[in-house]
C-alpha cells in the first residue's frame, strides 16, 4: 500500500475510484463483473467488499441501500472522493468526456 495525496490507496483501489467516476454508482457485483468477467468467483467477490470497505472507512466512497425490492447497495464517490478522482485522473471542472 502506498499514501497518494494523503490516502492509503493501492491500485485496485484507484481502479474502483476510476470505475465510480466513470459510472456513478455500481454494486459491488458490477465491479466483480468489470474486473474479472462474468464468470467471477466467491472469493473475487469478497475481495471487492474488502476494497470497498477500505474506501467507505477513508471517507471516498459512500453506499445507498436499496429499497423496493432491491437488495444489496450502491456504492458511489463521496465530495471529497470525487475531488480525489479529479486529482488522480486530471478531470478538468465542467469537463464531460
Amino acid at each position: 500500500m502506498a499514501y497518494l495525496l494523503g490516502y492509503d490507496l493501492t491500485e485496485y483501489d484507484i481502479d474502483i475510484i476510476d470505475c465510480l467516476t466513470n459510472y456513478r454508482g455500481v454494486k459491488p457485483y458490477h465491479l466483480a463483473i468489470m474486473k474479472y468477467g462474468v464468470n467471477y468467483t466467491n472469493s473475487q467477490e469478497k475481495t471487492i467488499y474488502k476494497y470497498l470497505r477500505k474506501l467507505l472507512d477513508q471517507k471516498l466512497l459512500a453506499k445507498y441501500k436499496l429499497q423496493d425490492g432491491s437488495e444489496g447497495s450502491m456504492y458511489y464517490l463521496t465530495s471529497k472522493g470525487y475531488e480525489l478522482a479529479k486529482d488522480l485522473f486530471n478531470i478538468e471542472e465542467g469537463k464531460r468526456e
